[in-house]
């Protein structure tokens, strides 16, 4: 039997496993949290943490690191949990440390490629390199600097990769596979021009190898047959299955979904279908971005909406009818047309959370953001703010976490802001300040 709540249960029931989606890091509060672990310590236990949450277990020690799932590697835990209640699986005690965790989730997951062949690892982080090296061999591979089956690259940090993935795509065979591996990966496929697959780091390694040996016996027998247009690489990467359009829109009418996500893009006729029996919807996530021209006032139909993601371009006349939308607590915008007015209109709803990459938006547009007073979580990329900008950000009374890639400020502009505010969160460009009160190692 399935039951839903909307918060952690008090009462022991008779539950054998309970999934938490963790929308943000201080969904539950810590007291709540070892009250939940102490009632259901017979129960298995998954927490599965949004994006937002990518940092818990650096920032946040309330839970344990056993029970954390990414959205990704959901459906596997969940079948690797059962197999725990049938007993078939040795089960995973709340106290395991993070080797300990990754040794479960990868050591028995591993095809064996049968061929013998040899891998490169291209990793600055040392070891992520001996983690994968080690996954790499028990896989049947031998890991050398000049293997030339397979090349599996680290696409973290993006910027200080991009010269090595377009050196690689330039240079590596066109019949042997490039895996390039990151935290993000929507976001990297859309910003590396790159004939690799992307895979995300939190994926098991077995898991995109399964994939990929099977990818690689039909290249083979494409080059063999000569049936490849000359010049051109052979495609590698194999997407993760995603329900299309209007199969997500016909789980939203029944009920039985109450988010829509869609990676590829869509029409605008199917755009429009929102207008019908969608009422339900809270998430809509469009890496692709809206129809060029739609028309985002039918939003307005859509009463529970609440979290919002937009790729693609944004305008200005689109973001003042998203502004409108008194729910939307969660928004994330990728944009290069968005400007200062644009943003502003954003700064009317409710916001929690904010991850906005918008290169025309400038210190103006902060003292909007400024005025966020329940904004807990910002991330600003490709915002060109400088020191100006920041005595708005100081006045978010709520902000607990500050992320700036690839602004214009100064390390005496963010060391100030840090003594001002030391109980942020803060990375600019994903590390630490060397004065900053709250580093600490990654």
């Amino acid at each position: 039997m399935v039951r839903e709540r909307a918060d952690l249960p008090t009462r022991v029931d008779d539950a054998a496993m309970v999934c938490i989606a963790l929308d943000h890091p201080d969904q539950f509060s810590g007291e709540s949290i070892r009250r939940f672990l102490a009632a259901f310590a017979g129960a298995r236990i998954v927490c599965v943490r949004s994006p937002w949450c990518a940092s818990l277990l650096r920032s946040r020690g309330d839970w344990p690191a056993a029970v954390i799932v990414d959205w990704p590697g959901l459906a596997r835990r969940i079948q690797q949990e059962v197999e725990t209640l049938r007993g078939e699986r040795a089960p995973l005690p709340l106290t395991a440390g993070l080797e300990e965790i990754a040794s479960a989730d990868h050591s028995t997951r591993m095809p064996r490629t049968g061929s013998g062949g040899s891998a490169r690892v291209v990793s600055a982080d040392r070891a992520f390199r001996d983690v994968l090296t080690a996954q790499l061999q028990e896989a049947g591979y031998s890991v050398t600097n000049s293997g030339t089956d397979l090349c599996v690259v680290d696409g973290d940090p993006v910027e200080a990769v991009l010269p090595v993935v377009t050196e690689l795509d330039a240079s590596w065979p066109a019949e042997a596979p490039m895996v390039l591996l990151t935290a993000d990966p929507a976001t990297v496929a859309g910003l590396v021009p790159t004939r690799a697959v992307v895979a995300s780091k939190f994926v098991p390694v077995g898991e995109w190898l399964k994939r990929l040996v099977f990818v690689v016996a039909i290249a083979t027998a494409v080059l063999e047959s000569g049936c490849r247009e000359p010049g051109r690489p052979t495609e590698t990467a194999v997407p993760a299955p995603q329900a299309g359009w209007k199969e997500q829109i016909e789980a939203v009418r029944t009920g039985n979904k109450r988010a829509i996500s869609m990676s590829a893009p869509i029409s605008d006729s199917d755009w429009k279908e929102l207008q019908s029996g969608c009422e339900g919807l809270e998430v809509l996530e469009l890496d692709a971005g809206v129809p060029q021209g739609a028309d985002l006032s039918l939003l307005t139909g859509l009463p529970k909406l609440r979290r919002l993601k937009f790729g693609g371009d944004l305008t200005d006349s689109q973001a003042t009818a998203v502004g409108r939308l008194p729910g939307v607590s969660e928004l994330i915008v990728w944009s290069d047309s968005l400007t200062d007015a644009g943003a502003g209109a954003l700064c009317r709803l409710p916001l929690v959370q904010l991850r906005l990459r918008a290169p025309l938006v400038t210190d103006a547009a902060m003292s909007g953001i400024g005025g966020l007073k329940q904004l807990r979580f910002l991330h600003l990329i490709d915002v060109p703010i400088t020191d100006a900008a920041l005595p708005a950000l100081a006045r978010l009374e709520a902000l607990e976490s500050l992320y700036l890639d690839r602004g214009k400020c100064t390390d005496e502009g963010l060391s100030a802001l840090l003594k001002q505010r030391p109980d942020i969160h803060f990375h600019r460009d994903q590390t630490h300040l060397r004065d900053d009160p709250g580093r600490h190692e990654h």
